[in-house]
């Protein structure tokens, strides 16, 4: 059998080992050679890899499979906090407060092997840096994700905005797309409403979607434009405001229905920007504030009641 390099057979020695519950360890390792034996020195276990030059890789020359040594579920050699690590980076993004407890039992559940908890501390913090290495490149590469939007989708909106640090770095501040069907088509074909939001994002880097939906002919939602930035506030706001008012030439507002939360930031960048739109605001977060001065089902069914009606007459006739 032949490897890329060292670090490929190690990682499935360790496999074999979890699935074998055989304790390995490595006599001979450096990036050339690697003579792996059982722990337990009486075992007839061997194992012989070497680099071959020719060919650039690492072969097994010769292998003694067989152990005449009993099963030991504590892995106390080549499992490492890196292996343990890798196979639980998935679950530790989204449960970033998973304790080493916690992970010590889901490697019992998962591997059947005993891990020490400082070993799953480890673990923990070789999941979270491959976790925040992965992201740090996934957005280092926004530029390039932004130019293969506008190549394959022409007239498409992708802007990208940064921070400068002090040490000259740039920072990842803002990210915004709108690609050119669906501007076309809510300008052709859909109401002039739309709505606005924004929500949290999970994972390492605690950042904020701003998405713009619209309406269809059918009623049904009809996304228009998104936005990542790294905090909902007003200067974002108007970033993004600023970029829809472009895509789908709003102007300042006339004719537009808009309806949105109570968020601050976002009801003075609209006030900015499109001072002639008609702004409302969602009926559930004005009730959450209604329903702390009026309380009870009379107030609640009356509010949405009110809603609901057009008119004096419809109001009352929704109430009986």
């Amino acid at each position: 059998m032949r490897f890329e390099n060292p670090k490929q057979l190690k990682h499935m020695l360790c496999r074999y080992e979890v699935a074998s519950g055989y304790q390995l360890c490595f006599k001979k390792n450096d990036t050339k050679r690697l003579l792996v034996l059982c722990c337990d020195g009486a075992c007839s276990f061997r194992l012989w890899a070497s680099w071959m030059g020719d060919e650039k890789s690492l072969q097994i020359k010769s292998l003694q499979p067989d152990h005449n040594c009993a099963r030991n579920l504590k892995m106390r050699s080549i499992v490492s906090c890196a292996w343990i690590g890798s196979h639980f980076t998935k679950k530790t993004m989204h449960r970033q407060k998973l304790s080493h407890r916690q992970l010590r039992l889901e490697v019992m559940t998962n591997f059947g092997i005993d891990v020490s908890d400082g070993q799953c501390r480890r673990a923990k913090k070789c999941a979270l840096s491959i976790i925040e290495g992965d992201i740090k490149e996934h957005y280092a590469r926004l530029w390039s994700y932004g130019e293969e939007i506008r190549r394959s989708n022409p007239r498409s909106t992708a802007k990208m905005d940064t921070n400068l640090t002090s040490d000259g770095t740039n920072d990842f501040s803002k990210f915004y797309v709108c690609f050119a069907g669906l501007k076309k088509d809510w300008m052709d074909g859909c109401r002039r409403v739309i709505g606005l939001d924004g929500c949290f994002l999970k994972g390492i880097c605690k950042v904020e979607l701003l998405a713009v939906v619209g309406s269809d002919a059918n009623n049904h939602i009809f996304p228009i434009a998104w936005c990542v930035v790294n905090v909902e506030n007003k200067e974002n706001w108007k970033w993004f405001l600023n970029l829809l008012i472009d895509d789908l030439d709003l102007v300042i507002g006339n004719g537009l229905t808009l309806m949105s939360d109570q968020h601050k930031g976002l009801i003075e960048a609209v006030k900015d920007l499109m001072p002639h739109v008609e702004h409302r605001q969602y009926a559930r977060h004005i009730f959450s504030n209604f329903g702390k001065k009026y309380p009870g089902a009379l107030f609640e069914n009356m509010f949405w009641a009110a809603s609901k009606a057009t008119t004096e007459v419809a109001f009352q006739s929704e109430m009986k």
